[in-house]
């Protein structure tokens, strides 16, 4: 047979080209279905007991995410029966143990019963949520609530006695009526009108703002904080017995060294 080039290619030719008829009359191979223009692939996992919750983060189910001055974020809660107040919550599987406790009238809250994870140690609340601040036997403003028991559960007391207010506006001063507290509503209107004159204010920052930041940094847990009062007449002092010469934006730096530092 003659195995010349020419003759050796037109034999596969032939040998070829029946299997490729073959192939071509075969079946395509079927087409992924299409996904959904809406369809979501990221799916964040519903919050857990303690965990920081919001609208793109809801709670699991039996859980709400309650905003209160509990703590200073939203965080899933869990009901629980006015019977069980000041004893250990129902247990549920796969969540930590809880306490149901009941706040006094008057705060910023739930009036009903709710439970607040047990916890042995700080480290164990911030696995929750890094916002809570102890693991402790429950207070409010800073007095015990349930002081004869030893059940220690996870809070955060700066958030305990603190007003809400809007972060777009900061309108906050009508919603300060303690009495206790208008001396530092008005420590705080002096020391934001010393950073407006001498430009310390942040652009964004309006004068509502400056007082709301002012006001929540001088009154941790609704209480009026000694060394940062006496910081904030300070630079109030450096600046009115400075008003008259060139040092009036700076001598506060010399004046008040070793102070707490003020919000700036």
């Amino acid at each position: 047979m003659d195995r010349t080039p020419v003759a050796a290619s037109l034999f596969l030719l032939r040998a070829v080209a029946p299997l490729g008829a073959i192939l071509a009359c075969a079946d395509p191979p079927a087409a992924p279905p299409p996904v959904p223009l809406d369809a979501k692939t990221d799916v964040t996992p519903a919050r857990t007991f303690g965990a920081r919750c919001g609208s793109d983060s809801p709670c699991a189910a039996g859980l709400t995410c309650q905003d209160s001055e509990f703590a200073p974020f939203p965080w899933c809660a869990r009901a629980c029966p006015i019977e069980r107040v000041k004893d250990h919550c129902d247990a549920i599987a796969g969540e930590p143990p809880g306490f149901c406790v009941q706040m006094p009238k008057g705060w910023r809250g739930p009036a009903d019963p709710f439970c607040v994870p047990e916890c042995a140690n700080l480290a164990q609340c911030q696995g929750h949520a890094p916002g809570w601040e102890e693991c402790d036997k429950l207070k409010y403003k800073k007095s015990p609530l349930y002081g004869d028991l030893p059940t220690r559960v996870c809070q955060a007391p700066s958030a305990h006695g603190q007003i809400h207010v809007d972060p777009a506006t900061c309108e906050w001063e009508a919603r300060v009526t303690d009495p206790m507290l208008q001396s530092a509503k008005g420590l705080c209107k002096a020391f934001c009108l010393f950073k407006k004159d001498c430009q310390l204010r942040q652009p964004a920052e309006t004068a509502a703002c400056c007082g709301w930041t002012c006001f929540q940094w001088l009154t941790p847990g609704a209480n009026v904080d000694a060394p940062r009062e006496a910081a904030l007449k300070c630079h109030i002092k450096s600046y009115s017995a400075n008003t008259r010469t060139p040092n009036v934006c700076t001598a506060w730096k010399d004046d008040c060294k070793g102070m707490q530092s003020v919000p700036m």
